[in-house]
């Protein structure tokens, strides 16, 4: 289509300037002059599209709109940065999110959060982007233009490649998958209808020939060989009459419907599971027998190259008329359609996770559904049942896909059945057949080690029972920082530390496939016992299973310690301290001389010694066993008579004589 095509053309400009204040019948003005509230701003010919997509309405000219609850409000979200920076020739929607529009300008946006935001993916066109299509993806997107060209991307906008179809491509509308068909033609002659099976990437004329100047085409809802071409006739005539094109055979052959004088038809056709509808300069048509015969079904008019009619189904039929404004019709234009369900509904699969075996986490499954013929029956109930049936939930439907969520509360065969109840009264029944594992409990052991050498080394041993198989495992070891830790190793002498994960007091430990139910490794420890402390502890805790299948495979273990106890009795601090460190407590009585009492002081905890008195004839005066502690003093009691007197302190087998002068 050239750009010749949209110069002002005096008969449709004071057409439009016919007023549209009446009152269609059985239609309700929902949005009155919403494409036209600023001042001079009108709509005519030229562009323009509404659509929807499962409840969701578009609406677009120079600006886009929104509608989320099916016409009762609309909302602006439009790509545009000011007013009539473009005119929107076509629009398609892939779901209730994505939407995409061409324009006049040869400019193409895209949307992903219902119009809040738009992306520039815009073609290398070179003239105005009259149609556009989703060909099976989001990112495959068609689009053609009035210079005969086909631009195709798969990437969502990031490259483009360019097909030549014609002189002039009109329209493009999706099929299923990758396929997509296209109406072009040369500036005067037949129109052919072009299908691609791959996306957009080849395309391939059908035999068929229809009128040129033809702007929209369609698809039947229910036979998906039947189309149906709206041809204006206005600025390149062949034979004087506007109609309504129907090809029952996918483009092999076509037939012209209803021819009427010229102008009449808009150029906007939209179809539903059992009718057609055709916006014409005074009126909407529609067709409930694929074509052949057209009754008036009131509703507001426009003019050439729009497609400002959508059908949600057979009776909700939304309109814009020249003015800017969207009607809406609930019964069909006063004629309300009601077609008996006599198709068939089938689905992709009788049983669900019949494979799955899961232990308390999830895992969602979805079934396909299938209709046959037109009219096929609705889903009118979803229900589970069964002994099973809490261990499943429902998604609601999306598209054709039903989903079902397995969530396993116990172990072993979780039987229930998905109940689908039709519109026509009959039912159909999945088999939900999942497999719950029951959570495995861990624990780890290890055991209590004595040492009955001052300075000795102690192996404290790991073991991880319970694992389903060899997992890979990390784990903290936290030891008393009296003891001198040594590093962990495996049986195979490999170190078990994680470096840069080691500090006093603690180390993470990593074993790579670990075995259940056998040692995997030591803990080694030096042990000495330089204070009053009897035993020494080490920890195992914080086990994280690497390898696991699901967070829930396992219970993980509780901690668990092992014990050290290192040798007791007289002395042994002080030995064990001079093993260690080389070094022997000093020992000092204070005050010295004294004219009373004394108390003993050491620099190190001696525990339980003994200390005798003894004058300087040698008799030992008093005996007395106390508990001395690291520079803790301790009351001595000495004889009342002057002297000079030997204060013998016994640990061990040390002795230490400390002189002392009593003056009172």
């Amino acid at each position: 289509m050239k750009a010749s095509r949209y110069k002002p053309i005096l008969f449709f400009a004071l057409f439009v300037l016919f007023t549209t204040t009446n009152v269609y019948a059985q239609w309700k003005n929902v949005a009155p002059n919403l494409l036209s509230n600023l001042p001079g701003k009108y709509v005519i010919g030229g562009g323009g599209i509404i659509t929807h997509h499962n409840g969701i309405l578009w609406v677009a000219f120079d600006d886009v709109w929104i509608s989320i609850d099916s016409g009762k409000a609309w909302s602006l979200r439009s790509p545009f940065s000011s007013s009539r920076s473009g005119i929107v020739m076509d629009m398609a929607s892939y779901d209730e999110r994505i939407a995409a529009v061409s324009t006049k300008k040869g400019q193409v946006y895209i949307t992903t959060d219902q119009g809040f935001s738009w992306r520039d993916i815009s073609p290398p066109a070179r003239g105005a982007i009259l149609g556009i299509c989703f060909a099976g993806s989001p990112k495959n997107i068609i689009t053609c233009t009035n210079e005969g060209d086909i631009f195709v991307t798969t990437d969502g906008g990031g490259n483009w490649s360019i097909n030549h179809l014609d002189i002039t491509v009109f329209n493009v509308r999706s099929g299923s998958g990758g396929t997509a068909y296209a109406i072009a033609g040369p500036t005067k002659g037949g129109g052919k209808l072009y299908k691609t099976s791959d996306a957009g990437q080849s395309w391939i004329p059908t035999p068929g020939i229809f009128d040129w100047d033809s702007f929209s085409v369609e698809r039947d809802l229910c036979d998906t060989t039947v189309f149906y071409i709206s041809n204006e006739e206005i600025l390149a005539p062949i034979d004087q009459f506007s109609s309504i094109y129907v090809s029952h055979n996918t483009g092999s052959s076509w037939t012209l419907n209803h021819p009427n004088s010229l102008p009449y038809y808009c150029g906007s056709i939209a179809v539903s599971e059992n009718a057609v509808f055709a916006q014409t300069y005074s009126n909407v048509e529609r067709s409930t027998d694929q074509g052949q015969s057209w009754k008036f079904i009131s509703g507001p008019p426009n003019t050439l190259d729009t497609r400002f009619v959508t059908a949600m189904n057979d009776n909700i039929v939304f309109a814009v008329d020249s003015q800017g404004s969207i009607w809406e019709t609930l019964n069909s234009g006063g004629d309300s359609l009601f077609f008996p369900k006599n198709g068939k509904l089938s689905f992709s699969d009788k049983i669900l996770f019949a494979k799955d075996s899961f232990a308390c986490n999830n895992i969602t499954r979805y079934i396909k559904y299938f209709t046959s013929h037109c009219n096929p029956p609705d889903i009118t109930n979803l229900e589970i049942v069964g002994k099973a049936a809490s261990n499943y939930s429902l998604i609601p439907i999306v598209g054709d896909s039903i989903g079902v969520i397995f969530s396993p509360t116990k172990s072993g065969q979780l039987t229930a059945s998905l109940l689908v109840s039709l519109s026509d009264g009959t039912s159909d029944t999945i088999l939900l057949q999942g497999f719950g594992i029951p959570p495995h409990p861990l624990s780890i052991a290890t055991t209590d080690q004595p040492t009955d050498t001052i300075g000795g080394s102690v192996n404290v041993p790991i073991s991880i029972n319970g694992l389903d198989h060899e997992e890979d495992i990390d784990l903290v070891l936290q030891y008393d920082k009296q003891l001198i830790y040594r590093g962990s190793y495996s049986p195979a002498n490999v170190l078990l530390d994680i470096p840069g994960e080691e500090w006093s007091g603690r180390s993470k430990l990593h074993i790579a496939q670990a075995k259940p139910n056998v040692i995997l490794g030591y803990a080694r420890f030096d042990v000495f016992n330089d204070s009053l402390t009897p035993q020494f502890h080490v920890t195992f805790d914080s086990v994280t299973i690497l390898t696991t299948k699901s967070p829930c495979q396992y219970i993980l273990p509780a901690s668990v310690t092992s014990t050290i106890t290192p040798p007791l009795g007289c002395g042994i601090q002080t030995i064990s301290r001079f093993i260690h460190d080389s070094t022997m407590p000093q020992l000092r009585i204070i005050p010295n001389p004294t004219s009373g009492d004394i108390s003993i002081t050491s620099s190190a905890d001696l525990g339980e010694v003994s200390v005798a008195v003894y004058d300087m004839l040698g008799v030992k005066r008093s005996v007395n066993y106390v508990s001395i502690g690291k520079n803790s003093p301790v009351k001595v009691v000495l004889p009342l008579a002057n002297g000079v007197y030997d204060v013998r302190v016994s640990y061990g087998t040390t002795l230490t004589d400390l002189p002392v002068i009593v003056t009172r």
